[in-house]
């Protein structure tokens, strides 16, 4: 009965290493999993942003002809440019107007893209205008 006994105590710690080592391969196959899931939320993320880049590229807007784009370039621009008076400046003085060049849409514009800079400067008539103050 004693070697029975020992017998089955002497199978029950062999089971108990074989699951302990299962248990630690199971452990570590879980560690990698979840590192090559971090990998692949990773690529993801890469590929979702070179999807945007590409569909920005797609946009309709981008195959419009430079003749149309000035045109609607045109029609966003104020004639004559914004002006504003000069602070602390006297009012009798010839230099009492300031040209605010940053509220013209045309310095806007043509920081868009070098395809809509391009539009801007070959079109004349966007800067045909210019302010004289009398």
């Amino acid at each position: 009965m004693i070697s029975a006994l020992h017998s089955r105590l002497s199978t029950s710690k062999s089971a108990h290493e074989k699951l302990a080592r299962l248990r630690l391969d199971i452990l570590a196959q879980a560690a990698h999993i979840s590192d090559c899931l971090l990998s692949l939320e990773g690529e993801r993320e890469h590929l979702s942003m070179a999807i945007e880049q590409r569909k920005r590229l797609l946009s309709p807007v981008r195959r419009l002809p430079s003749e149309i784009l000035s045109h609607i370039f045109s029609l966003t621009v104020i004639f004559p440019l914004p002006t504003k008076i000069k602070d602390n400046i006297d009012k009798d003085s010839d230099d009492w107007r300031e040209i605010i060049p940053s509220e013209s849409m045309l310095w806007t514009i043509e920081l868009v893209c070098k395809d809509w800079r391009k539009v801007v400067l070959q079109f004349p008539e966007l800067w045909s205008h210019f302010n004289v103050n009398l």
